[in-house]
């Protein structure tokens, strides 16, 4: 039987996280970069609280710049995942043309693919 891919990526996701995290605040505050947060208290023991809480400040805007720029990326990594799957459908709709097995859903792929609709036509409005 085959495992689970998620179940055998399970012990490197935490490290992709971070990974991905560190990535990304690296470009917006180093102060929260994993490795520098354990030494914060020591770097700012001696800050004013009016020092502290223009800290607070900063970190808070980047956090907020943190959550846009991964929304950003989640959005280009979800593109690519299905560009990739697309072309994985394509080739095998190709190669059953080759073969001669086209099903039903064969042509409508291929239709599909000749015709392909815009996007917007099959999103539903929220209510």
């Amino acid at each position: 039987m085959t495992p689970d891919p998620a179940v055998v990526a399970a012990p490197n996701n935490r490290v992709l996280a971070e990974q991905v995290y560190d990535a990304i605040m690296a470009g917006i505050e180093e102060d929260l970069l994993l490795a520098n947060i354990p030494h914060l208290p020591e770097k700012y023991k001696n800050e004013t609280p009016e020092e502290h809480e223009s800290r607070m400040e900063r970190y808070k805007d980047a956090y907020r710049k943190f959550d846009q720029e991964f929304s950003k990326l989640m959005v280009q990594v979800n593109d690519e995942v299905h560009t990739q799957k697309r072309g994985a459908q394509s080739k095998r709709i190709s190669r059953e043309i080759r073969r001669g097995n086209q099903t039903p859903i064969t042509r409508i792929c291929i239709l599909v693919k000749i015709f392909p609709f815009p996007k917007s036509q099959f999103l539903v409005p929220n209510p």
